[in-house]
Protein backbone atom coordinates (compact mmCIF):
# COMPACT_ATOMS: atom_id res chain seq x y z
CA UNK A 1 0.00 0.00 0.00
CA UNK A 2 2.97 2.47 1.10
CA UNK A 3 5.65 2.58 -1.31
CA UNK A 4 8.41 3.86 0.81
CA UNK A 5 8.39 3.74 4.83
CA UNK A 6 10.96 5.71 7.03
CA UNK A 7 13.54 4.03 9.27
CA UNK A 8 12.49 5.59 13.11
CA UNK A 9 15.62 5.41 14.72
CA UNK A 10 17.12 7.67 12.69
CA UNK A 11 14.46 10.84 13.31
CA UNK A 12 15.41 11.13 17.01
CA UNK A 13 18.32 13.00 17.56
CA UNK A 14 19.01 13.30 21.21
CA UNK A 15 16.61 12.85 24.25
CA UNK A 16 13.22 14.76 23.98
CA UNK A 17 12.34 16.57 27.07
CA UNK A 18 8.61 16.28 28.20
CA UNK A 19 5.84 18.07 27.14
CA UNK A 20 4.44 20.80 29.50
CA UNK A 21 0.89 22.17 28.70
CA UNK A 22 -1.66 21.89 25.95
CA UNK A 23 0.14 19.97 23.68
CA UNK A 24 -1.50 17.02 22.97
CA UNK A 25 0.97 14.90 22.02
CA UNK A 26 4.05 13.51 24.68
CA UNK A 27 7.09 12.51 23.22
CA UNK A 28 8.12 9.88 25.28
CA UNK A 29 11.88 8.10 25.74
CA UNK A 30 12.21 5.98 23.13
CA UNK A 31 15.31 3.16 22.49
CA UNK A 32 16.39 1.45 19.95
CA UNK A 33 14.26 -1.92 20.53
CA UNK A 34 11.45 0.31 20.73
CA UNK A 35 11.94 2.23 17.21
CA UNK A 36 12.31 -1.25 15.48
CA UNK A 37 9.34 -2.88 17.49
CA UNK A 38 7.50 -0.27 15.53
CA UNK A 39 8.84 -0.55 12.55
CA UNK A 40 8.20 -4.38 12.55
CA UNK A 41 4.93 -3.61 12.68
CA UNK A 42 4.46 -1.11 10.31
CA UNK A 43 6.35 -3.72 7.67
CA UNK A 44 3.78 -6.30 8.41
CA UNK A 45 0.82 -3.70 8.11
CA UNK A 46 1.57 -2.14 5.42
CA UNK A 47 3.39 -5.04 3.80
CA UNK A 48 6.28 -2.68 2.35
CA UNK A 49 10.00 -2.99 3.35
CA UNK A 50 11.71 -0.36 5.59
CA UNK A 51 13.82 1.71 3.44
CA UNK A 52 15.87 4.45 4.17
CA UNK A 53 16.28 7.39 1.82
CA UNK A 54 19.27 9.69 1.74
CA UNK A 55 19.52 12.57 4.07
CA UNK A 56 17.55 13.56 7.39
CA UNK A 57 15.76 16.12 6.19
CA UNK A 58 14.30 14.08 3.36
CA UNK A 59 13.90 11.48 5.83
CA UNK A 60 11.47 13.62 7.76
CA UNK A 61 9.60 15.01 4.90
CA UNK A 62 8.97 11.18 3.56
CA UNK A 63 7.78 9.81 7.18
CA UNK A 64 5.42 13.09 7.55
CA UNK A 65 3.82 12.15 4.62
CA UNK A 66 3.36 8.38 5.35
CA UNK A 67 1.95 9.03 8.35
CA UNK A 68 -0.53 10.78 6.75
CA UNK A 69 -1.33 7.85 4.65
CA UNK A 70 -1.53 5.57 7.64
CA UNK A 71 -5.02 4.47 9.13
CA UNK A 72 -5.83 5.72 12.68
CA UNK A 73 -4.53 2.88 14.82
CA UNK A 74 -1.45 2.33 17.23
CA UNK A 75 1.07 2.20 14.57
CA UNK A 76 0.16 5.98 13.89
CA UNK A 77 0.32 7.16 16.92
CA UNK A 78 3.62 5.07 17.39
CA UNK A 79 4.99 6.70 14.62
CA UNK A 80 3.69 10.46 15.51
CA UNK A 81 5.27 9.87 18.79
CA UNK A 82 8.59 9.27 17.47
CA UNK A 83 8.02 12.47 14.83
CA UNK A 84 6.77 14.99 17.37
CA UNK A 85 10.62 13.64 19.28
CA UNK A 86 12.47 15.61 16.28
CA UNK A 87 14.98 18.02 17.44
CA UNK A 88 17.09 18.93 14.95
CA UNK A 89 16.82 22.55 13.80
CA UNK A 90 17.21 22.11 10.51
CA UNK A 91 13.83 20.10 10.03
CA UNK A 92 12.40 23.32 10.93
CA UNK A 93 10.82 24.22 6.81
CA UNK A 94 9.47 20.75 6.75
CA UNK A 95 7.68 21.13 10.26
CA UNK A 96 6.73 24.44 9.38
CA UNK A 97 5.01 23.36 5.84
CA UNK A 98 3.01 19.97 7.94
CA UNK A 99 1.64 22.33 10.35
CA UNK A 100 0.45 25.01 7.42
CA UNK A 101 -0.55 22.38 4.98
CA UNK A 102 -1.54 19.14 6.45
CA UNK A 103 -4.86 18.44 7.03
CA UNK A 104 -4.15 14.98 9.25
CA UNK A 105 -4.40 15.74 12.81
CA UNK A 106 -1.74 13.17 13.65
CA UNK A 107 0.81 14.98 11.65
CA UNK A 108 -0.01 18.56 12.57
CA UNK A 109 -0.25 17.51 16.38
CA UNK A 110 3.46 15.77 15.75
CA UNK A 111 5.10 18.80 13.94
CA UNK A 112 3.48 21.25 16.39
CA UNK A 113 4.73 19.50 19.29
CA UNK A 114 8.00 19.63 18.05
CA UNK A 115 7.94 23.21 16.73
CA UNK A 116 7.56 23.96 20.40
CA UNK A 117 10.44 22.87 22.02
CA UNK A 118 13.09 23.89 19.25
CA UNK A 119 11.78 27.38 18.40
CA UNK A 120 13.64 30.15 18.79
CA UNK A 121 14.06 33.82 18.23
CA UNK A 122 14.42 33.65 14.08
CA UNK A 123 11.74 30.45 14.53
CA UNK A 124 9.36 32.83 15.88
CA UNK A 125 9.67 35.67 13.70
CA UNK A 126 9.58 32.82 10.96
CA UNK A 127 5.86 31.86 12.21
CA UNK A 128 4.87 35.15 12.63
CA UNK A 129 5.96 36.26 8.83
CA UNK A 130 4.00 33.17 7.92
CA UNK A 131 1.25 34.20 9.80
CA UNK A 132 1.28 37.85 8.70
CA UNK A 133 1.10 36.69 4.56
CA UNK A 134 -1.52 34.24 4.58
CA UNK A 135 -5.11 34.94 4.30
CA UNK A 136 -5.74 32.01 5.34
CA UNK A 137 -7.35 32.20 9.09
CA UNK A 138 -7.25 28.19 9.64
CA UNK A 139 -3.71 28.71 9.27
CA UNK A 140 -2.64 32.12 10.98
CA UNK A 141 -4.72 30.08 14.17
CA UNK A 142 -2.49 26.74 13.69
CA UNK A 143 0.39 29.14 13.78
CA UNK A 144 -0.87 31.03 16.62
CA UNK A 145 -1.56 28.00 18.55
CA UNK A 146 2.39 26.86 18.21
CA UNK A 147 3.38 29.77 19.89
CA UNK A 148 1.19 29.79 22.78
CA UNK A 149 2.67 26.45 23.15
CA UNK A 150 6.38 27.14 23.05
CA UNK A 151 8.52 26.15 25.93
CA UNK A 152 11.91 26.95 24.91
CA UNK A 153 14.12 29.86 26.49
CA UNK A 154 15.68 30.86 23.24
CA UNK A 155 12.23 32.05 22.04
CA UNK A 156 11.70 34.79 24.62
CA UNK A 157 13.49 37.68 23.10
CA UNK A 158 11.13 36.63 19.81
CA UNK A 159 8.22 36.73 21.75
CA UNK A 160 9.08 39.86 23.34
CA UNK A 161 9.48 41.54 20.45
CA UNK A 162 5.62 39.83 19.28
CA UNK A 163 3.86 41.35 22.19
CA UNK A 164 6.00 44.65 21.50
CA UNK A 165 4.53 44.64 18.31
CA UNK A 166 3.08 48.41 17.69
CA UNK A 167 1.03 48.07 14.90
CA UNK A 168 -0.68 44.94 16.06
CA UNK A 169 -4.44 44.82 17.65
CA UNK A 170 -4.59 44.00 21.34
CA UNK A 171 -6.84 41.72 20.04
CA UNK A 172 -4.68 39.46 17.49
CA UNK A 173 -4.35 36.22 18.20
CA UNK A 174 -1.03 36.34 18.02
CA UNK A 175 -0.12 38.97 21.06
CA UNK A 176 -2.20 36.92 23.48
CA UNK A 177 -0.13 33.33 22.16
CA UNK A 178 3.15 35.05 22.45
CA UNK A 179 1.93 36.24 25.99
CA UNK A 180 1.02 32.80 26.86
CA UNK A 181 3.96 31.32 25.38
CA UNK A 182 5.84 33.56 27.97
CA UNK A 183 3.94 32.84 30.71
CA UNK A 184 4.99 29.04 29.90
CA UNK A 185 8.31 29.52 30.24
CA UNK A 186 8.35 31.29 32.71
CA UNK A 187 12.21 32.58 33.16
CA UNK A 188 12.59 35.70 35.99
CA UNK A 189 13.20 37.73 32.45
CA UNK A 190 9.62 36.35 31.05
CA UNK A 191 8.58 37.74 34.31
CA UNK A 192 9.82 40.93 34.60
CA UNK A 193 8.89 41.79 30.98
CA UNK A 194 4.76 40.43 31.92
CA UNK A 195 4.59 42.66 35.10
CA UNK A 196 6.36 45.98 33.49
CA UNK A 197 3.58 45.55 30.40
CA UNK A 198 0.64 44.98 33.07
CA UNK A 199 -0.21 48.20 34.05
CA UNK A 200 -0.04 49.80 30.76
CA UNK A 201 -1.55 46.87 28.87
CA UNK A 202 -5.60 47.04 27.73
CA UNK A 203 -8.22 45.07 29.95
CA UNK A 204 -8.10 41.84 27.41
CA UNK A 205 -4.28 41.77 27.50
CA UNK A 206 -3.65 42.65 30.57
CA UNK A 207 -5.98 39.54 32.09
CA UNK A 208 -3.91 37.49 29.40
CA UNK A 209 -0.64 38.62 30.92
CA UNK A 210 -2.01 37.86 34.55
CA UNK A 211 -3.30 34.76 33.75
CA UNK A 212 0.50 33.91 32.22
CA UNK A 213 2.15 34.95 35.48
CA UNK A 214 -0.46 33.00 37.62
CA UNK A 215 0.92 29.78 35.94
CA UNK A 216 4.62 30.19 36.27
CA UNK A 217 5.52 27.89 38.59
CA UNK A 218 9.02 27.89 39.25
CA UNK A 219 10.88 29.88 42.24
CA UNK A 220 12.94 31.70 40.07
CA UNK A 221 9.74 33.15 38.76
CA UNK A 222 7.96 33.64 41.91
CA UNK A 223 11.03 35.45 43.05
CA UNK A 224 11.32 38.11 40.25
CA UNK A 225 7.53 38.43 40.81
CA UNK A 226 7.93 39.30 44.41
CA UNK A 227 11.16 41.63 43.60
CA UNK A 228 8.79 43.13 41.67
CA UNK A 229 6.28 44.06 43.88
CA UNK A 230 8.93 45.51 45.84
CA UNK A 231 10.61 47.33 43.50
CA UNK A 232 13.80 47.28 41.49
CA UNK A 233 15.70 48.61 38.54
CA UNK A 234 13.15 47.30 36.04
CA UNK A 235 9.99 47.98 37.98
CA UNK A 236 9.86 51.92 39.53
CA UNK A 237 6.10 52.59 39.18
CA UNK A 238 3.66 52.36 41.77
CA UNK A 239 1.40 50.76 38.75
CA UNK A 240 3.72 48.27 38.25
CA UNK A 241 4.47 47.23 41.51
CA UNK A 242 0.78 46.82 42.02
CA UNK A 243 0.43 44.50 38.86
CA UNK A 244 2.87 42.18 40.21
CA UNK A 245 1.51 42.79 43.84
CA UNK A 246 -1.92 41.35 41.89
CA UNK A 247 0.19 38.43 40.69
CA UNK A 248 1.30 37.40 43.84
CA UNK A 249 -2.29 36.38 44.75
CA UNK A 250 -2.21 33.59 42.55
CA UNK A 251 1.02 32.01 44.10
CA UNK A 252 -0.61 31.58 47.92
CA UNK A 253 2.57 30.32 49.69
CA UNK A 254 4.48 31.59 52.42
CA UNK A 255 7.11 33.74 50.83
CA UNK A 256 4.20 35.51 48.84
CA UNK A 257 2.88 35.84 52.50
CA UNK A 258 5.73 37.48 53.72
CA UNK A 259 6.54 39.17 51.02
CA UNK A 260 3.03 41.34 51.16
CA UNK A 261 2.89 41.62 55.06
CA UNK A 262 6.05 43.80 54.67
CA UNK A 263 4.43 45.48 51.50
CA UNK A 264 1.62 46.30 53.63
CA UNK A 265 3.32 48.43 55.55
CA UNK A 266 4.62 50.33 52.25
CA UNK A 267 5.09 54.23 52.21
CA UNK A 268 2.69 54.01 48.93
CA UNK A 269 -0.59 54.07 50.20
CA UNK A 270 -1.34 52.38 46.76
CA UNK A 271 1.26 49.94 47.02
CA UNK A 272 0.42 48.83 51.24
CA UNK A 273 -3.53 48.85 49.96
CA UNK A 274 -2.90 46.80 47.09
CA UNK A 275 -1.03 44.64 49.70
CA UNK A 276 -3.45 44.22 52.02
CA UNK A 277 -6.69 43.71 49.34
CA UNK A 278 -4.00 40.51 48.04
CA UNK A 279 -3.45 39.11 51.81
CA UNK A 280 -7.16 39.19 52.78
CA UNK A 281 -7.59 36.84 49.36
CA UNK A 282 -4.71 34.67 50.31
CA UNK A 283 -5.51 34.18 54.07
CA UNK A 284 -8.63 34.52 53.86
CA UNK A 285 -8.86 37.31 56.76
CA UNK A 286 -9.18 40.96 56.67
CA UNK A 287 -6.13 43.75 56.21
CA UNK A 288 -6.15 44.54 59.88
CA UNK A 289 -4.99 40.79 60.46
CA UNK A 290 -2.18 41.04 57.90
CA UNK A 291 0.62 40.95 60.24
CA UNK A 292 -0.94 37.47 61.82
CA UNK A 293 -0.56 36.37 58.26
CA UNK A 294 2.87 35.36 58.12
CA UNK A 295 2.89 32.95 60.57
CA UNK A 296 -0.45 31.41 59.77
CA UNK A 297 0.97 28.56 57.46
CA UNK A 298 -2.69 26.76 57.72
CA UNK A 299 -4.24 29.55 55.99
CA UNK A 300 -1.75 29.32 53.00
CA UNK A 301 -2.49 25.33 52.40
Amino acid sequence: MLGLVVIFSVLRNSETPEISGRQPIRPEKTTQSHADHTTAKLEKENGSPVVATEGKSELRQVSFRVLEAMPEGDAKEEMAMQLAGTTNRSSAAILLEVVTTSNDRAAFRAAATALTHMADDELVREMVARCDSTPDEEVRLRLAEIIGGIDNEAAIDGLIWLTDGKDRSPSDPLMAAAVEGLGRIGTPHAANYLVQRLDSAPQKAATQIAQSLAQMESPEARAAIRSAAQGNKDVTTDAQRIAAIRALRNHPDEEAVSALTALAGDSSQLVKAAAEEALATITGKSSESATEAETDTHAIQ
